[in-house]
């Protein structure tokens, strides 16, 4: 069977102009792109007028759980024109787990990747893929190997450095997962356990995997007020083991930091690139990131496990600490509390019916609503109530920063999509990439179109060596979205987020159609493993 495209205006995904054409497709792959006689094909379908690019690729989505969980996994996100998505990210990933340390794992990560299915189990890399590769669903699937899974693994959450024998361990779970197909190695210096290790513990546990030429992924230790030491902190690290490095959801975060931190990042990786170094960085388009409200809580203030933070936090003493320690600047920590406020943090998702009706609400507004004094007294008693499971939306960012980003030559757009709630989500998680195309291409032009396409597609396949997709170009699968630009939209809002995006006409993966006027249309494609 081949299919022919007929008069699109053709974006190959590499950053050069569209062009008025033609694509062939023929056994899943692009047999060739140009003028092509229509009597070539069994199928022509007439696309004039419409864009054709490749399938974006979703480098960033804590998707983990979700392609499990959700029947109606992809719809969400071939809305959106993606095709292909990689999870894995933050060093929040359900693998490796070890059995004294997978239920404290999986509670821990679940405000991010959502509830893990019943029973589930994955004590490797190879373990975790070979069950994903079982479902049948719409997206080709790639992931990261996790450092924060890895630590937890071997250690749990103590504070604790690695013993020998322990970093020995955790070496060859890392190895394990790069030689199993793992797209790179993801790392979140700011989450439990890995905020307690140091840049040499990192550099240690790293140093094997330089030959493998994968890139560090990073959620950095601060982006705030420790923006550039954590910057310089990241780049070191790749420096010290040849590893290329990959700054996730690169911003400045608080008031006061905004229009000034990120440039002096940005010397700092620049000099880092003119170095020969290869740094690159991603972004998503919205000025509210998302988290688990544990990111709130200071070292200071922090445990070995959830368990026993919720235990001190159920305690008049374990409040007061947290009073005192949440209201103080840290130099090895930044405090969103400080820095933009209790009214720039949303309640996203919860766990339990009771506490639903705070979803979407700011912690001050609740306060306010409640008649509480004390906001640290309210996310205290939230914490333990919950469990420690709860989403926040952090209003920290300012566009004229984001701008900045997306203007980078060297980086890619990503949605860093959280699945812990589909009720209230961040709206990143339904229409990052249309409002990046609408709002930062089309209608502001921030960027080209060109770049933008560019930017999620054929940027991201050579970040994470995805070799044969990404771009429109002779022998590459043919993972192709088509639409009408002047439609494109993102409907999600942060006071309405599941909404799906709309303007997305066709999606085609591996050559077959699976989504066609705003619904999947081959509900039985099994995609492939990237």
């Amino acid at each position: 069977m081949s299919l022919l495209l007929k008069n699109g205006n053709v974006n190959c995904g590499i950053g050069e102009k569209s062009f008025i054409g033609d694509i062939l497709i023929q056994d899943g792959k692009i047999h060739q792109v140009g003028k092509i006689d229509g009597s070539a094909a069994d199928k022509v379908i007439d696309v004039t007028g419409k864009e054709v690019t490749p399938g974006f690729i979703d480098a960033h989505r804590h998707l983990d759980f979700n392609v499990f969980n959700n029947k109606e996994f992809g719809k969400i996100e071939l809305a959106q024109g993606i095709t292909a998505a990689i999870g894995g990210t933050c060093g929040l990933a359900p693998y490796p787990s070890c059995d004294n340390s997978r239920t404290s794992l999986y509670n821990f990560i679940e405000p991010c990747l959502g509830k893990a299915p019943e029973n589930f189990k994955a004590d490797s890399f190879i373990s975790y893929r070979n069950q994903v590769q079982e479902i049948v669903q719409p997206l080709h699937l790639g992931f990261m190997v996790a450092t924060g899974a890895v630590k937890t693994c071997v250690k749990g959450y103590e504070s604790k450095s690695y013993t020998q024998k322990e970093m020995e361990a955790a070496q060859r779970l890392l190895v394990e997962g790069i030689e199993n197909g793992a797209k790179a190695i993801s790392c979140g210096i700011m989450y439990t356990p890995e905020c307690y290790s140091t840049k040499q513990e990192f550099i240690d546990l790293l140093m094997p995997a330089a030959k493998y030429n994968v890139p560090l992924v990073s959620h950095i230790r601060g982006e705030g007020n420790s923006l550039i030491t954590s910057v310089e902190e990241i780049i070191s690290i790749g420096e010290a083991c040849g590893i290329p490095v990959n700054i996730s959801h690169l911003k400045a975060v608080g008031k006061k930091n905004w229009e000034k931190q990120i440039f002096k990042a940005i010397e700092k990786i620049e000099a880092a690139r003119n170095r020969g170094l290869r740094v690159t960085a991603d972004f998503y388009p919205y000025e509210g990131g998302s988290t688990t409200l544990l990111s709130l809580i200071p070292p200071s203030c922090a445990e070995e496990d959830v368990n026993q933070l919720i235990e001190k936090l159920s305690t008049k003493t374990g409040v007061e600490k947290l009073k005192t320690e949440i209201y103080k600047e840290h130099s090895d920590w930044d405090n969103m509390v400080l820095d933009i406020g209790w009214e720039r943090i949303v309640i996203s998702s919860v766990h339990t019916e009771e506490s639903k009706r705070y979803q979407g609400l700011s912690v001050q507004y609740i306060c306010q609503m409640e008649n509480i004094a004390e906001p640290v007294e309210f996310i205290a008693d939230l914490l333990v109530r919950e469990n420690g499971k709860i989403s926040i939306i952090v209003m920290s960012m300012c566009l004229e920063d984001i701008y900045t980003i997306a203007k980078l030559p060297y980086t890619t757009l990503i949605s860093d999509s959280l699945y812990g709630s589909l009720e209230h989500p961040h709206p990143r998680l339904y229409g990052s990439f249309p409002k990046f195309l609408k709002e930062y291409a089309i209608e502001q032009k921030i960027v080209s179109f060109e770049t933008a396409i560019n930017k999620m597609t054929g940027m991201v396949a050579d970040l994470y060596n995805i070799k044969d997709r990404g771009k429109l170009i002779n022998g590459n699968w043919a993972d192709i979205v088509i639409f009408d630009k002047n439609k494109i939209s993102a409907n999600a809002s942060f006071t309405a987020p599941a909404q799906l995006s709309q303007g997305i006409e066709y999606a085609f993966s591996d050559g077959v159609c699976i989504w066609n006027n705003q619904k999947t249309v081959t509900k039985q494609y099994k995609a492939n493993f990237i």
